[in-house]
Formats: structure tokens, C-alpha cells, sequence
């Protein structure tokens, strides 16, 4: 599992990734984001929430509350134009960044480094 450290900063994009799949109320995102990650990154509730209130504040998401079936209401998050937006450019930035970063822990075979 993932350490807390690391979570705090993909959070945002990984809501937005999974929600850019389609609607999806809090503990759906967070089994959504836990399975796609082959179970690495495990997102507690405490952490969860308070970001998406953020994203909705923001405009990023919206929201409705709907009745599971198990009679019990729960609120539904979906993205916003601004959301897809941010989203796709989200996506592009996250990917470039992780890819340098990946490069730069990379081990340096003896004499290529500066």
C-alpha cells in the first residue's frame, strides 16, 4: 500500500481520473481507485472527502444525492465542464511529471553521472 505522503498528491487527479468514467459516489471512488491501482493505493475516507468538498467548492464536481439500494441516501459526484477540463490537463501534466520523475531516481550506471 501506498504511504499517506505519496497519496496527498495524486488525490486530486486520481478523483478526477475516476470520475472522468463516469459518476461515482465516495466509497465507489475510492474501491474504483484502489482496484485500477492493482490495490497499491488505498484511500481513506478522512482523506477522501474533505478533497472532494474542495472540488465541488471549486467547480471541478458536482453533486446529488441519490437513494442506494440499500435505502440509505448518498451523494453522487460528477464531473463539471471545468472538471473535464482540468482533468485532461491534469492527465497530461501528471504523466510528464511522473516520467521525469521515474528518470530521476533511475540508478545511473557508474561513470554517466554528472
Amino acid at each position: 500500500m501506498a504511504q499517506p505522503e505519496y497519496m496527498a498528491g495524486m488525490l486530486r487527479v486520481l478523483i478526477l481520473s475516476e470520475l472522468s468514467r463516469g459518476p461515482g459516489y465516495g466509497y465507489g471512488i475510492a474501491k474504483g481507485i484502489a482496484r485500477r491501482s492493482g490495490e497499491e493505493l488505498a484511500v481513506r475516507p478522512e482523506s477522501l472527502y474533505p478533497v472532494l468538498h474542495r472540488m465541488e467548492q471549486e467547480k471541478l464536481v458536482g453533486s446529488r444525492w441519490e437513494t442506494a439500494d440499500t435505502g440509505r441516501p448518498r451523494k453522487v459526484y460528477t464531473l463539471t465542464p471545468k472538471g473535464r477540463r482540468r482533468w485532461e490537463k491534469a492527465r497530461h501534466q501528471f504523466t510528464r511529471l511522473s516520467q521525469a520523475a521515474l528518470k530521476a531516481i533511475q540508478n545511473e550506471p557508474a561513470g554517466e553521472a554528472s
